[in-house]
């Protein structure tokens, strides 16, 4: 388990305590048991699915920030988190177990008034009921045996390219400078990737 001055960093670090900052602590404890912490020594990369709460977590927990180039968003909406360990050559992708998390005894209860909290549907009763589930799901889920509620996978070691560098080029369209990577070429101009897309649809 996480000790509770760590846990609390993370907290302040997201901004509240949730299911799914539980979720995301879960699955850097086991990537960094699997493939260890990301440092100058073992380089890791962390490949995301989702950008929900999970991904503040892992950030906290695996040291795969944003800003150090260790993190690859693909916005797919899956639980899916795959850790490349660069110089050991291994990649691991961690999953929720089937029926893990439906299993908590207030699953579908929470599950229903987080839908009427989002649809501005909820009394204040359900609010309050619902912040109450919502903390109780976060600490058993801290609580629980990760590997009892995530799979893990080893797979092929495939780390998707890095884009790294300075705005060194500058866009035909708008005057904007963007990094040589993020350019694509159209009509004989180099243009960033939202010119691009606009071109394309003007065309």
């Amino acid at each position: 388990m996480i000790d509770d001055q760590t846990l609390q960093r993370i907290v302040e670090f997201h901004g509240h305590m949730c299911p799914g900052l539980a979720m995301g602590i879960q699955v850097g404890q086991v990537a960094t048991k699997e493939v260890g912490r990301n440092t100058r020594e073992n380089p890791v990369l962390a490949v995301v699915e989702t950008n929900l709460c999970p991904l503040d977590g892992i950030q906290y927990t695996t040291g795969c920030t944003m800003g150090m180039h260790a993190i690859v968003l693909r916005q797919w909406g899956k639980m899916g988190f795959s850790f490349y360990a660069l110089k050991e050559r291994r990649a691991i992708r961690v999953t929720p177990k089937p029926g893990a998390f439906e299993a908590d005894p207030d699953y579908a209860e929470h599950t229903a008034l987080m839908a009427k909290t989002r649809s501005g549907q909820a009394t204040p009763e359900d609010q309050a009921r619902f912040r109450e589930l919502h903390l109780a799901r976060s600490h058993r889920a801290l609580e629980a045996d990760p590997y009892d509620m995530w799979v893990v996978d080893e797979v092929e070691f495939a780390p998707p390219p890095i884009i790294q560098g300075h705005a060194d080029q500058t866009c035909d369209a708008c005057g904007e400078g963007v990094v040589e990577d993020c350019t694509r070429r159209h009509g004989g101009r180099t243009l960033c990737i939202p010119c691009f897309k606009g071109a394309l649809a003007a065309a």
